[in-house]
């Protein structure tokens, strides 16, 4: 997908250059053919619009290139819409699957995980392996910012590309999802850790304990980075171990099913078991594409631009309309008498119409002795 939209935005590209450089070429030639100056107007303000078009193609294109790579989905979609997948939920079981999707069992942390993420900042999810954190992240997520844009950095270095490029600034209120905190520990410094504790957006993030508290315990700029992310945190354990009241609710959920090891454990699909992802109902998600309204103006006006200029040449012609030189007129009067086979005498006579050596052209029959007979046209 990633690849194909590659391709498109390369070749739109590769056609507005075309048509830029085209427009650009008559600009610079119609002078010689004397425009009429509303036509010469309306087509520098077409260019000028085009320009603007192209430069931001060229910029949609180059940060579809680098943001495509660096995150899991792009364009930016919403938290209920993104791919449980994309956000490190991992696939339930088949024989776990219904048709409304996996079922979730409510945690006994959930409460305090969606008032973290009402409450916005960082809120770290952390416990055991296959304690379920991806999934309570995600529904509590999901029921509190349903429709809230969702950043999924596929890694650190992902992260610092997309941080770092000063095209791409998430929309207030947007989410960073850093599912494992490990794989970005090492680049949380300078304007990436600056943008994370940035009030203007929500970071979930969930780590393994033991990997959590190593990086607390960790000297040097790691466990320096590691205690600044925990002291604008807000922390919520969540355990392997089902309470008593999880317990019942996994049972009503899931009949039969073994949670002494963990749900993760129990409900995850393992190497011998098909994988459903959680939440599916069977249809694939697509990446929901949304033109950049600034790009979608331009293409608006070009157009519109392009169109004004078609009517104005369509309408009044393109060039201005002079009369033909006094030469070009003598001579077609020339013309027309030798057609009808008549002779032309040219008679100078001072100051006629007031100004000096003008002529005088006669056209006149066959024989021209008889002067009263020719007819006499002026210049």
């Amino acid at each position: 997908m990633t690849s194909q939209r590659a391709r498109v935005g390369a070749t739109a590209l590769g056609a507005a250059g075309v048509a830029f450089a085209v427009i650009q070429l008559l600009q610079g030639t119609v002078s010689a053919f004397d425009p009429r100056p509303v036509v010469s107007l309306a087509l520098a303000v077409a260019v000028g619009i085009v320009g603007v078009t192209l430069e931001r193609l060229r910029h949609t294109v180059g940060q579809r290139r680098v943001l495509s790579a660096a995150l899991r989905a792009w364009p930016l979609m919403t938290v209920s819409d993104a791919d449980p997948l994309a956000l490190g939920v991992f696939p339930a079981r088949a024989a776990m699957h219904s048709a409304s999707g996996a079922p979730y069992v409510a945690r006994d942390a959930d409460q305090s995980v969606q008032e973290a993420a009402r409450a916005g900042g960082i809120v770290v999810v952390y416990g055991p392996p296959r304690a379920g954190k991806s999934r309570t992240a995600y529904e509590a997520a999901r029921l509190v910012l349903p429709d809230t844009p969702v950043v999924i950095p596929d890694g650190g270095a992902a992260l610092r590309r997309a941080v770092e490029d000063a095209s791409f600034v998430p929309p207030d209120g947007a989410v960073w999802w850093l599912d494992d905190l490990e794989r970005f520990t090492q680049h949380l410094e300078g304007s990436v850790f600056e943008a994370l504790v940035d009030t203007r957006w929500t970071v979930v993030t969930t780590v393994r304990e033991e990997s959590w508290r190593e990086l607390l315990r960790a000297a040097g700029d790691v466990g320096d980075r590691a205690r600044r992310l925990l002291a604008a945190a807000t922390t919520v354990h969540l355990s392997s171990q089902l309470s008593a009241r999880e317990y019942q609710a996994a049972g009503e959920l899931y009949p039969g099913i073994d949670v002494s090891g963990g749900i993760g454990e129990a409900l995850s699909a393992g190497s011998d078991h098909k994988a459903v992802p959680v939440g599916k109902r069977g249809e694939p998600r697509r990446t929901r594409q949304r033109l950049d309204p600034v790009l979608g103006m331009s293409i608006a006006l070009s157009v519109a631009a392009v169109a004004i200029v078609a009517s104005l040449v369509s309408a009044g012609g393109f060039a201005v309309r002079r009369a033909p030189r006094i030469g070009a007129q003598l001579e077609a009067i020339r013309q027309a008498a030798a057609r009808a086979g008549k002779t032309t005498v040219l008679a100078r006579a001072v100051r006629l119409h007031e100004v000096d050596q003008p002529s005088e052209l006669w056209s006149c029959d066959p024989s021209p002795r008889d002067q009263t007979s020719c007819a006499s046209t002026t210049t």
